[in-house]
């Protein structure tokens, strides 16, 4: 249903927050990652580290400030896959 939204909240401190959210900010102009994209789903590792697609910058976020961990490369992650993981899923 692409009419519905549903919001993950994450716990984080105050620190790890300031911390992601400068580091965010920082990645404000770069690339969209075609190539890591397409990687993503054809099982190869042609992601750019000077571009990001959605769910590779929030979990490579993420995983920098200790606010998750994460057991794989964040450019093997797909958006459902970091919602599961969000959610408890996985």
């Amino acid at each position: 249903d692409w009419t519905a939204a549903d919001v993950v909240k994450v716990p984080v401190t105050d620190l790890q927050l300031e911390q992601f959210t400068k580091w965010i900010n920082k990645q404000v102009g770069k690339k969209y990652d075609l190539l890591g994209i397409f990687g993503l789903w054809l099982k190869r590792r042609w992601q750019d580290d000077d571009a990001w697609f959605c769910s590779e910058l929030l979990v490579a976020g993420m995983h920098k400030f200790k606010i998750v961990k994460v057991d794989s490369q964040p450019h093997r992650i797909t958006p459902q896959m970091m919602y599961d993981g969000l959610k408890g899923k996985v």
